[in-house]
């Protein structure tokens, strides 16, 4: 079904890459075309937002290895394999650990940000 949903999005790219597609219904198991798909070109910054903190994750956490508290890799470890798995299955509203890791993050390197300056 997978391969149906990305071919039938390929097949009508003009329709929907401006502001997404109209009563958007069936999702694509795939988080980044997901977001093109619901919002268009309007969902780029959200798609960067995205891309940008899991970036961030693996570089401050998994290659520098910055911190090891308990509660930031408890959530790291839960968001990336949230993270991970909205690129093959569930869609937007269901994965619900990806949005509070995107948010816990967002929040923790605006912190650290400010803090270090």
């Amino acid at each position: 079904a997978r391969v149906e949903y990305w071919n039938h999005y390929a097949s009508i790219f003009s329709d929907w890459i401006l502001f997404g597609e109209r009563f958007y219904s069936g999702y694509p198991h795939n988080q980044y075309l997901e977001i093109l798909v619901r919002f268009g070109l309007l969902g780029i910054p959200l798609l960067v937002f995205s891309l940008f903190i899991f970036s961030q994750i693996i570089h401050r956490f998994l290659i520098k290895k910055e911190k090891k508290d308990f509660e930031l890799v408890l959530i790291s470890a839960i968001f990336l394999f949230s993270y991970l798995s909205s690129l093959t299955s569930l869609n937007l509203e269901m994965n619900r650990a990806m949005w509070l890791g995107l948010g816990y993050f967002f929040g923790y390197f605006t912190k650290t940000r400010s803090f270090s300056n």
